[in-house]
C-alpha cells in the first residue's frame, strides 16, 4: 500500500498538464529539428511513463482500462488540437505512437512491476 499516494497522484496530473503544455506550445525554430522520426521514439517514451505511472496507483484492471482509452484519447484530441491551431503539425503517426506506448506499458507494468511505487516507498522514503 502507498503510503504517499496523494503525492504521486499529484505529480501524475502534473505529468499529464506537462504533456498538454508541451504539446500545445509553439516550437522554437531553432529546436524544430526532426531527426529521423526520433519524435517518435519521444511520444512513446512520454505516454508510455504516463500510463505506467498510472498504473502504479490503481490496480484495477477496469480503471487501468478507463485510464487506456482515456491517455489514448488525449492523444489523439491533442494531435487535432495542434492540426486546427496550426500552431504545431497535425501528425497521425504521433497519435499511432502515443498509443503504442499507452499500450505497452498496460500490458508491460502486470505483477511486481506494477508495485514499482511501493518498492521505493519502502526501501527509500520511509
Amino acid at each position: 500500500m502507498l503510503y504517499y499516494r496523494s503525492i504521486w497522484l499529484f505529480i501524475g496530473w502534473l505529468l499529464v498538464l506537462f504533456i498538454w503544455v508541451m504539446s500545445l506550445i509553439p516550437v522554437p525554430e531553432q529546436l524544430n529539428i526532426e531527426i529521423n522520426h526520433f519524435d517518435k521514439i519521444e511520444h512513446t517514451l512520454a505516454y508510455f511513463l504516463l500510463m505506467a505511472w498510472f498504473s502504479q496507483l490503481y490496480y484495477s484492471k477496469s480503471v487501468r482500462l478507463f485510464y487506456v482509452v482515456g491517455f489514448i484519447l488525449m492523444g489523439v484530441v491533442i494531435e487535432i488540437l495542434q492540426g486546427v491551431g496550426e500552431i504545431r503539425m497535425f501528425d497521425p503517426f504521433d497519435m499511432l505512437a502515443n498509443s503504442f506506448g499507452v499500450l505497452l506499458a498496460w500490458l508491460f507494468i502486470k505483477g511486481s512491476w506494477s508495485e514499482i511505487f511501493v518498492y521505493i516507498e519502502s526501501r527509500f522514503i520511509r
